[in-house]
């Protein structure tokens, strides 16, 4: 079984998972250094263990 640190993640089922939606992605993305990959122009995924480091980091600072 794949752990979380092991997934990467479109866009589609980062927000789903996380229960936001497109405008706050894109908010947490370009505003607060949301951590992701480029594969093209317009293609992105976010790599499992990045995304938890940030969530961690955010939530150790209390981050609204």
């Amino acid at each position: 079984m794949e752990t979380l640190e092991q997934q990467v993640w479109n866009e589609e089922a980062l927000m789903e998972l996380l229960g936001i939606n497109r405008k706050q992605l894109d908010y947490l993305r370009l505003e607060k250094g949301f951590p992701c990959v480029r594969l093209g122009q317009r293609v992105r995924v976010y790599l499992g263990d990045e995304v938890l480091e940030f969530v961690k980091k955010a939530a150790s600072r209390g981050v609204k």
